[in-house]
């Protein structure tokens, strides 16, 4: 069975003890009376959990900006503490999730994101998810199985073991494989377009069972690749492919053409090179929400100039 929802004033103790935890000043004594807490009540534990299951999608955001926006939500919590007391508001209301885009996902439900956003989300089983630019997906958590469909696009999952008495197995379906990681596990799935799809694990394992051809399991820091008519190719596992749930391009000895193809995901119109400078290697990282601004940094530093031909073109040519 799925657990009930926690009651509004609950999650609104522990968002209440997340806020005096953050607080300086709170010494051993306030951390003895929120184990106490914690501790008188199974579902004092469970709305600490989600709390720590919400709270943990810092760990994948740069060090400064993750104390930036911890500091700005505990001081807003701290200063609405009576106001919450009052009016038992539910988790999202009281965390405030926009500061860094998480949201708590009920059982079903579709996903999706537009052309140059990504997103990401809390799962009620501890997991995460993101959703690369211009994706779609669906989530169908059941009494018996915890099933993710990915229809276009690419996503992240940071898998866990379910909380359930009876653990349900979880499933990524794609239009190309079946994905059950064994968890935990964190891994990234593309879709390639034209029949190819794209696998890395960054922890863990993950099996996959292709429409065509034989299961693999593949380990952490492997990619497994999958060709147009069937093929297999294993490699390494790149940053490029989880390095976009941080907003970040990056390049690591990648040619200039494959560059602007991974930028231009992220933006309206065409981007290109002209042919001489298609082969020029780049290393360093790169802002997905801001691609303009990626743009000029290569300009500032290679031996190159933008040109706009056409209203909707932009083309990187050799600097005169």
């Amino acid at each position: 069975m799925m657990k009930p929802a926690l009651p509004p004033d609950v999650l609104a103790q522990a968002a209440d003890w997340f806020a005096r935890l953050q607080d300086p000043a709170a010494g051993p004594g306030e951390r003895a009376r929120w184990s106490a807490w914690r501790a008188a009540s199974p579902q004092h534990a469970q709305a600490w959990h989600q709390v720590e299951t919400v709270w943990g999608g810092f760990d994948g955001l740069p060090a400064a900006l993750a104390q930036q926006a911890l500091d700005q939500a505990a001081s807003r919590l701290r200063a609405r503490r009576q106001a919450l007391r009052r009016g038992g508001a539910g988790l999202l209301g009281v965390f405030g999730l926009s500061l860094v885009g998480w949201r708590l996902l009920e059982p079903q439900g579709a996903l999706q994101t537009a052309l140059g956003q990504t997103r990401h989300w809390a799962l009620a089983d501890g997991g995460r998810l993101w959703l690369n630019t211009d994706s779609h997906a669906d989530l169908d958590y059941g009494p018996q199985q915890r099933r993710i469909r990915l229809h276009e696009g690419e996503l992240l999952l940071q898998a866990e073991a379910d909380s359930q008495a009876l653990p349900r197995p979880l499933l990524l379906e794609t239009g190309l494989a079946q994905l059950t990681p064994l968890v935990p596990s964190r891994f990234a799935w593309r879709d390639e377009g034209r029949g190819g799809g794209l696998l890395s694990v960054y922890q863990g394992q993950v099996e996959l069972a292709p429409r065509r051809g034989p299961t693999r399991r593949v380990e952490a820091g492997r990619s497994l690749r999958l060709r147009p008519g069937g093929g297999q190719l294993e490699g390494r596992a790149l940053a490029l492919h989880e390095a976009w749930s941080r907003g970040l391009l990056i390049a690591e000895n990648m040619r200039l053409a494959d560059f602007l193809a991974e930028l231009s995901r992220y933006r309206p119109g065409r981007l290109d090179c002209e042919a001489a400078l298609a082969e020029l290697r780049l290393v360093g990282s790169f802002p997905t929400q801001d691609p303009e601004r990626a743009l000029r940094a290569l300009a500032e530093t290679l031996p190159l100039q933008i040109e706009r031909p056409l209203p909707g073109w932009t083309r990187l040519r050799a600097r005169a």
